[in-house]
This record gives C-alpha cells, structure tokens and sequence, in this order.
C-alpha cells in the first residue's frame, strides 16, 4: 500500500471560546529549514495509508522515524470551553489528510493537559473522561472534518482525552556489504534499524548469503541449515562496526572461535540497545577473502 503525496497551503485552527478561527499563516515555509537542520520530523517523514475498510492509517514513511501514540487530558469547563490548539493541513485529497498540530496556544487548555502537546502531533482520536461518548476518530481526517468534529464536542462532556500519534527519531545503521574479489561486484549499500536481522535483511534484498564449501556444527558436512545457526554458509566478516551488533551466544561463538572477527549471518542482528547511528561493514563469504584456505568454523567431533 503506497502512501500518498499530499501537498496544500497551509491553514491553521484556533478552537477558543469563540469557535473555530481559520487564518493563513505560512508554517512549511517557516519551520521546514529549522527542522531539517535538527532531529525534528518534517512534513516529507508522514504518510498516509488507505485501509480496506474505507479508513485511514497516518504513519511514517521514514525509517529515521518510527510513530508513537500518547494520550492526554485536557482540561476543559463552562468557563473555559475552547482546546487552545493550532492545526494545519498538509495536503488532502478531499477524503483523508494530513492535520497536525501547529500551535498550542498559550496558556490555553492544551498548554494545561496532563501531558504535553508537541508541535507535529497528529491527532488521533477524541474522547470524554467520563466515557459517555463514542470514541470520535480523527485519524487521516481532513481540516474541514477534523474541525467540524471537533467543534461538535458540547462543552457539558467536560475534560477530553485526546489520542496524538508523533515520529520520534530511531537510531539507524548504513550497512556496507562487500563481496569476495572474485565477484568482480559493486558494494550493496543497506539502511537498518535496531533489532533487524542480518541475513533476512539481506535476503529480503535478493543477496543470499551462501558458501556451499562451509560445514555444518551438527554433522561436520557440507550443507545449509536454513538459518537454524549449525552452519557456515552465511557467516560474514565484520569489517568494522561489530559494536552494532547483539552479543554471540554460545554456540556462534564455539563454531567460530577462530575467527573473532566474523558472524554468522542468521544469528546476528542490529543491536536493539542502540541509541546512536552508525555504520557496519561486512564482507559475504569470507574464506573467498583469505591469502592462504582457512576453516570456516569449528565442528563437533
């Protein structure tokens, strides 16, 4: 499912005791530079996808970003009836859009929810602490619809309980895979996340990783164990990088004690401890990189 492009002048609400205000204020053009020199999200990181059942998924499109949802209450009374929140539209196509918040008004009820609102939250979903009203879905609404349900809450329904979803930043490592000399082959170029696999990601890119000399640890002779870890046919040579990856258990490291430097490609994944990029580098079958023939892994006698 693709996501859509969506582009629209900006437009921004301002729900206060008075109603729904729409001014033009030009947010892209004013906070697209100041975002793309930080580690904020931009416009370009969301997407928007068509469900089967007729709604809308807002999502990140970038894997330097994953989606979280957060929920707080907002306060809200007779007195007091407005939500103090700006929001601008992104793009539409008529049915779905992307609305997210751009203003939390000072000292207005959202500045006054439990927990923060942040600029490029998308709104999510709506509903009363006292559970009286159906859960109102602003998911993937457009402008005119998210302010018109918005608008509608009546103001007896009391404090609200709003559901944002945000892109928070993720580690990610550019992953360089290099193939024997022999091969005569450019470098695969690779971006992973924590917690990914290392030959499923590679496979997943139509490389295998495949040494059909390499032996199995369970019967010493020559064969793929489909990625249960008995054998060597994956098995690659670290570069640099091997802090990225999640500790050796017991096994990898017997069958390859001869070689601090490699893994085996079935067993090594993106460490999920990771907090910072970086970048990995491996070599594909390493015997084919050695001067003189080595054994690729130990065997049980």
């Amino acid at each position: 499912m693709s996501p859509m492009a969506l582009f629209l002048p900006p437009a921004i609400l301002a729900m206060s005791m008075t109603g729904a205000i729409r001014v033009t204020q030009p947010l892209a053009m004013r906070t697209r530079l100041r975002m793309a020199m930080s580690e904020l999200p931009t416009p370009d990181d969301w997407a928007i996808q068509r469900l089967k059942d007729g709604g809308a998924r807002v999502a990140s499109k970038s894997l330097r970003f994953r989606a979280v949802d957060d929920t707080m209450v907002v306060p809200r009374s007779p007195e007091s009836p407005g939500i103090g929140l700006g929001l601008e539209e992104l793009g539409s196509d008529g049915e779905v859009g992307l609305v997210l918040v751009d203003t939390i008004v000072e000292d207005g009820n959202a500045a006054k929810a439990s927990r923060p609102f942040l600029v490029g939250d998308a709104l999510i979903s709506v509903r009363d602490t006292a559970g009286s009203l159906e859960e109102v879905l602003l998911e993937g609404a457009t402008y005119d619809d998210t302010v018109a349900a918005l608008g509608a809450l009546p103001v007896a329904l009391g404090d609200l309980i709003f559901t944002v979803r945000r892109l928070e930043r993720q580690a990610t490592v550019n992953v360089r895979l290099q193939f024997e000399p022999s091969e005569d082959r450019a470098d695969e170029q690779l971006v992973m996340l924590p917690g990914q696999p290392l030959r499923q990601t590679i496979l997943a890119r139509g490389i295998k990783l495949n040494d059909p000399l390499a032996l199995r640890f369970d019967s010493g002779g020559p064969g793929d164990c489909g990625g249960e870890g008995c054998c060597c046919t994956c098995a690659v040579q670290v570069v640099s990088g091997m802090e990225l990856l999640n500790g050796a258990k017991t096994q990898e490291k017997q069958m390859l004690r001869k070689h601090s430097d490699w893994r085996l490609g079935c067993r090594a994944r993106i460490s999920g401890d990771l907090e910072a990029d970086g970048e990995l580098v491996v070599r594909a079958s390493p015997r084919g990189w050695a001067a003189v023939e080595v054994e690729e892994c130990e065997v049980e006698e």
